[in-house]
């Protein structure tokens, strides 16, 4: 089979990026497994048994064999109708290597999402045989995207499927009317509750969700899935700029992760979310994404860190050349913000993430947040001040067993990376 130049070197990016997660592990001092959480050498991890499922305290993800799962997400959405097997394959490897272990995928996409008016794919297969009739999914084109899902799981990878998104959808979803969104669920909840590597991600920009209408159309999708398939996890994406999934009650009980959606310091919806008397694992679904909105890496650093430290059970990074798959895709793959999701990820899966030592989100006299702390039980910590002032360098810092990390300040502060030991990039 004839190969794509480009695949070439983007499997052997692949390869050097999980060397960098192994010299990250070989410089910093203190790094070893965490407790209570299996761990194989970098480069040799071993494949999370999924599907996932909500830990015992309702705080974080684990595995089928209770492993705690940090999410550290891309988000391609137009992959199923923008690239081939064969690239997505390839892109697959990629991510991989780069420390990524979930994907946002759209199994409809529409120019909203990157693809085309008709929703066909980039070699015109359609998703419908009647346009926009929910009651007429075309065989072929599920068939595809069951290919996809399935080459993503060979490389160990979560898809987060959303099955219908709501920026294109809404409106296809309201015509249809609830009884054949719910079909449709029915139909999508049966053909993939037998594919292991997968959660159902709902919504996308859904700006009009407090029309009843609206949610009892999106909601209606949600119920048929669950009608069909009782293995997988739910969530959904509410609007920008600021929004967790539980800011709509009718998605309580439908869920059991809840999706923190911010253009703002992350840590604040993160730790609304966390703080809720209903609480469930919460994860960063969607802040600024590489190439977009003047975000830089420190930016980036800082959602991610901010974030994590604050109780989330993981984070989404996108690119602005790889979530539509526009031109240039293939040369911004090994970006800053790829690179540095690998330290991140390393640095906080060698400790017990998971096991909060004190209650995340301290907050001062004028409520900003002070600090943000996970513990093990190894007697390290993590520190974060969030002082949000213009010109500090006021940093996070994790101390313990000769180690201190330093996160970078929100405004005007220190755009280092964080460093660890003596100066080891992480």
């Amino acid at each position: 089979m004839l190969i794509d130049p480009w695949l070439r070197p983007l499997r052997r990016a692949g390869i050097q990026s999980v060397a960098r997660v192994a010299i990250v592990f070989a410089v910093l001092p203190g790094i070893g497994p965490a407790r209570g959480a299996e761990q194989a050498a970098p480069g040799q991890a071993a494949m999370p048994a999924y599907p996932l499922k909500v830990s015992g305290n309702g705080r974080y993800l684990v595995d089928q064999k209770n492993a705690p799962f940090l999410i550290a997400g891309e988000s391609p959405q137009a992959l199923l109708v923008n690239l081939s097997e064969e690239q997505a394959e390839a892109f697959f490897a990629n991510r991989q290597g780069h420390g990524f272990n979930t994907l946002w995928i759209n199994l409809l996409c529409k120019p909203y999402t990157g693809g085309r008016p008709d929703g066909s794919t980039y070699d015109g297969i359609v998703p419908f045989t009647t346009a926009d009739d929910l009651a007429t999914p075309n065989p072929a084109y599920f068939d595809r995207c069951d290919r996809m899902v399935q080459l993503a799981a060979s490389h160990g990878l979560l898809v987060m499927l959303d099955p219908i998104e709501t920026g294109d959808f809404l409106k296809v979803m309201t015509q249809n009317g609830p009884a054949k969104c719910r079909e449709f669920g029915r139909y999508v909840g049966g053909r993939y509750q037998g594919f292991d590597n997968l959660l159902w991600l709902h919504g996308n920009n859904y700006q009009k969700w407090r029309d009843p209408a609206n949610d009892a159309a999106v909601t209606a999708v949600a119920r048929g899935i669950k009608d069909k398939d009782a293995r997988h996890l739910h969530t959904i994406e509410l609007d920008f700029e600021v929004s967790g999934s539980l800011d709509d009650p009718n998605w309580a009980p439908i869920i059991g992760l809840c999706a923190s959606y911010t253009y703002y310091p992350t840590y604040t919806q993160v730790l609304k979310d966390y703080n809720r008397s209903n609480f469930m694992p919460v994860c960063l679904i969607e802040s600024d994404y590489e190439f977009e909105r003047e975000s830089t890496p420190a930016t980036l650093r800082r959602q991610e860190y901010w974030a994590n430290l604050s109780g989330a059970t993981g984070q989404m990074y996108g690119n602005g050349f790889t979530w539509p798959f526009k031109a240039g895709w293939k040369t911004n793959l090994d970006t800053p913000g790829a690179i540095q999701m690998a330290y991140v990820k390393a640095l906080l899966e060698a400790r017990a993430w998971f096991r909060p030592g004190s209650r995340p989100g301290t907050q001062g006299g004028d409520g900003r947040i002070r600090d943000v702390r996970r513990h093990d039980d190894g007697g390290q910590s993590f520190q974060h001040d969030q002082r949000l002032c213009h010109g500090g360098a006021h940093a996070g810092r994790e101390s313990g067993a000769g180690l201190s990390a330093d996160v970078p300040a929100h405004h005007g502060g220190s755009d280092a990376v964080a460093r660890a030991g003596r100066g080891a990039m992480v």
